[in-house]
């Protein structure tokens, strides 16, 4: 059928002659076959469930093979009186061990050889199918979860009921969440299409829904605190203080000059000495537990502080499924700004991905532009005077201001706002954009390629 044949050895082993409780069958290969195995469907997954509980009984019988071999040695060197017959016993013990991994290695090379039929077998399958113009977008359904490109995701079947949360990540504030209902989505692509007045909108009553959404910020202080990262760094110092002077002998060795090349010599001199007190301070047993207790504490803080995240995003919108677009840029892996740790943010898609669906959406312009007007927009500066009596003009960097006189906003005095919230908005406007479209682009102002389309239509929308 495969090619493949087991054939058991008719002839007595010399296990068989000396009527010991192990039967060896030896197996061959029927070489006349044709190198290629062609998979059938309906034959297939039998000749592999079969092959794959063969190599396991195998398997077991080396198993036994081994526990006889180690007990006969024991008994042959506790043995007072040395006898040729308990000899020949692990000789041939050993023989029966040789042909059964024999066995196991031709059933290993059987199995991957019908692995690899099936594997090209369906993979000729799909290359027969007719490319649909959608197969390569993910419909989200409201058990849909796990981490995606925006250009894959396709929420066009829940429309009302879905609404997006947008996620900028950065290094002093690590996430900033916005959370938007397509409610919102739907107005500001109303804002690009020129079919929105802001004339007939109250500021009494349309104010909250042009403001930017109140964010969610995760900071790095605020992580460390759910790490327990302060507390772990006070143990370690007490621990030095009191562990053979260990502090001391670290600041000998970072005090040292290594701009020279005396400065250098000295430096692994001082190394030699006290190294192996630093490794046996590092590797003791009290260390190791407390490593071991620090490495808990982040996994668990970080989870703690994604179901904050999501607790917050699934009580500010109404809608049942919530897809969270986060940035793919900033993630702050590496950085060091103003003293802050280096904590990346890539760890939040695998822990959203869980629970919820998450869409990785491109930033393109999302700091740049008004989701208003869809024009630049630049940083406020004020004027600062210094103790002499000398002024300066600086911007504030963590601010957006709209200079563009017929932007929408302005009817609401709303032309300053804040930077990292108005760009988390931005990216889930570009993921809602791109993914409830007939066409998966995100509006033009955001898109890569240079388009001149003037109108932007959501799927199933009026």
């Amino acid at each position: 059928m495969f090619g493949v044949q087991y054939i058991e050895n008719r002839e007595k082993s010399p296990m068989q002659q000396l009527g010991s409780s192990h039967d060896i069958k030896k197996s061959s290969i029927d070489t006349t076959c044709a190198p290629r195995i062609e998979w059938d469907d309906e034959s297939g997954p039998i000749e592999l469930k079969r092959l794959q509980n063969e190599k396991q009984k195998h398997q077991k019988k080396l198993r036994t093979l081994q526990q006889d071999i180690a007990k006969a040695k024991l008994d042959h060197r506790t043995t007072p009186m040395k006898s040729s017959h308990e000899e020949d016993t692990i000789h041939i013990l050993k023989i029966a061990r040789a042909h059964t991994y024999d066995v196991i290695d031709r059933l290993s090379n059987d199995i991957s050889d019908l692995n690899i039929a099936k594997y090209a077998s369906s993979k000729k399958k799909e290359a027969n199918k007719q490319p649909d113009k959608d197969s390569k977008r993910l419909v989200v359904k409201y058990d849909t979860t796990g981490v995606a490109g925006a250009r894959e995701l396709d929420a066009r079947e829940l429309c009302k009921d879905v609404a997006f949360a947008g996620t900028d990540r950065g290094v002093v504030q690590m996430s900033v969440t916005v959370p938007v209902s397509i409610d919102r989505i739907q107005r500001h692509v109303d804002f690009f299409n020129g079919d929105f007045d802001a004339k007939d909108m109250t500021p009494e009553q349309d104010l909250q829904l042009i403001k930017v959404p109140k964010a969610y910020v995760m900071t790095a202080k605020g992580l460390d605190n759910e790490c327990g990262t302060s507390r772990h760094m006070n143990k370690m110092r007490q621990w030095k203080e009191h562990s053979n002077d260990v502090a001391l002998l670290e600041r000998s060795i970072v005090s040292r000059n290594q701009l020279t090349m005396e400065g250098v010599n000295s430096y692994n001199k001082v190394y030699s000495d006290v190294k192996s007190r630093l490794r046996d301070f590092y590797f003791s047993r009290r260390c190791r537990a407390i490593n071991r207790t620090k490495l808990y504490r982040t996994r668990r803080g970080y989870e703690r502080a994604a179901v904050k995240e999501r607790r917050y995003v699934m009580k500010s919108v109404p809608s049942k499924k919530v897809i969270h677009c986060i940035g793919d840029q900033g993630t702050g892996v590496g950085s060091r700004i103003r003293g802050h740790r280096r904590r990346g943010g890539k760890i939040f898609e695998r822990l959203h991905g869980k629970y919820t669906t998450v869409a990785i959406t491109d930033e393109f312009r999302t700091t740049k532009l008004c989701p208003y007007c869809f024009k630049t927009c630049v940083h406020p500066s004020y004027t600062k005077v210094l103790p002499g009596g000398k002024t300066i003009s600086k911007r504030r960097l963590g601010a957006s201001l709209c200079v563009n006189p017929n932007c929408p906003a302005k009817k609401f005095h709303y032309t300053t706002r804040p930077r990292d919230g108005q760009a988390a908005l931005s990216i889930a406007l570009v993921g809602a954009s791109t993914m409830l479209n007939d066409d998966p682009q995100p509006l033009p102002p955001f898109n890569r390629v240079n388009t001149n389309k003037k109108k932007h239509k959501i799927a199933n929308m009026p």
